[in-house]
């Protein structure tokens, strides 16, 4: 049985997995078997993965289900005690299952080794990019009770999968990563759990090479995926494994990281932004920098989404859009508890991808009135700390 198992999730790389696998097999730690997890690529990736002539290699070919999901049964396919991850189009260099096996081998109460990595496209460590520029130190690691959240998502971002050496049972205690055809942040999912009760080993050296010219998920040089974050939409494992002394620890997390991705994903998907506001109200404590403006945004988002009767003439939603923010402060906070009773979305919904779908059937943010057949909706415009309840009608808009 190899010391190392290395699953490999290929996805539509064929111009990078060949530099993937010669990273691999030029490992100064010679002792690991590899898998490659064919995930219903179209192109030629499998062809040049099938050219190598390697007795420690082979390729496992699904349907296309997500990294997680690729990685999972890369896992369920192995045998090895410890387990490592490498993106098809990102490389090693040559010391790093030494290096991480050397860390857990002289740290035997740390279930997992994460190094550093370079940002190719500017020639950037990890721990110069924010939030992870903090203070991370090469060390034993141990999460303290009661962290500041930004601490908590800091380090969570330095965990990535291709920078880690794990041990195989702790990797199964928590499930592996989040499937559900999730491409981002899937592996957070994992890592959390971990952290929340398990001493890690980080090691500050650069022994990974993370390519964003090729890549179909989030880097410092592109848009971040408008998507909620794994770990927010299904939080119930997670509470259910979180020990009770860092319960605090983990709702603030949540609070923080909600109100981040609600601010990624406000202007280009409503319905999930309002699933955020109403799962973790107490966001409203980090989006102290929301831009008025975006308030605005999702107005205009709202009335190009509302129903062709409504958008007629005779409805004026300026009204709405020059209200001062003050005002919409005391309005808001009147009219909260109404927000919370309007609008209901299914995280199901979510998982199986059908938001458009499901904003469209229900005009968006708009619930139609039972009473009133389809003359009047009821609607709400959200932005931050502001949930403004709207009824429309055929002749006039009120709040």
């Amino acid at each position: 049985m190899p010391t190392i198992s290395v699953i490999v999730p290929l996805y539509n790389k064929g111009s990078f997995v060949v530099r993937a696998l010669d990273s691999i097999f030029s490992q100064t730690f010679r002792d690991f078997e590899v898998i490659v997890v064919d995930d219903g690529s179209t192109d030629d990736g499998p062809d040049f993965v099938t050219k190598y002539k390697e007795d420690r290699l082979r390729l496992i070919k699904q349907s296309n289900a997500g990294p997680g999901a690729a990685r999972n049964r890369g896992v369920k396919e192995s045998s090895s005690p410890y387990l490592a991850f490498l993106d098809a189009d990102d490389e090693w260099l040559p010391e790093f299952l030494q290096v991480s096996i050397m860390n857990l081998q002289n740290n035997p109460d740390c279930v997992l080794s994460a190094c550093n990595h370079i940002w190719v496209a500017n020639n950037t460590l990890a721990t110069d990019i924010p939030p992870r520029n903090i203070g991370i130190i090469t060390g034993a690691w141990r999460l303290p009770v009661e962290t500041d959240p930004l601490v908590v998502w800091a380090y969570i971002t330095y965990l990535q999968s291709w920078v880690i050496v794990c041990k195989r049972d702790v990797f199964y205690q928590y499930g592996g990563f989040y499937e559900h055809h999730c491409t981002w942040s899937e592996d957070q999912y994992l890592w959390l759990q971990i952290i929340l009760n398990y001493r890690i080993f980080i090691d500050t050296t650069p022994l990974h090479f993370w390519h964003t010219e090729d890549s179909d998920l989030t880097s410092p040089n592109r848009e971040s995926p408008k998507t909620i974050f794994p770990f927010l939409l299904d939080t119930g494992q997670i509470l259910q494994n979180c020990p009770t002394d860092y319960r605090l620890t983990l709702e603030n997390f949540f609070d923080l990281t909600a109100a981040l991705n609600f601010g990624q994903i406000l202007q280009d998907d409503l319905i999930a932004a309002i699933y955020l506001m109403k799962k973790f109200p107490m966001m409203r404590n980090f989006r102290t920098n929301l831009e008025w403006s975006l308030f605005k945004q999702i107005v205009k988002i709202a009335l190009s989404w509302l129903p062709p009767f409504v958008r007629g003439g005779s409805i004026v939603f300026k009204s709405i859009i020059d209200i001062p923010k003050q005002q919409m402060e005391k309005l808001s906070e009147s009219l909260m508890p109404v927000f919370t009773s309007v609008v209901h979305i299914d995280s199901m919904d979510i998982h199986q991808g059908n938001i458009n779908n499901y904003m469209k059937k229900n005009h968006n943010v708009c619930l139609q009135n039972e009473t009133d057949t389809q003359q009047e909706i009821t609607c709400n415009i959200v932005s931050g700390n502001y949930s403004v309840p709207v009824r429309v009608s055929e002749n006039k808009t009120c709040l």
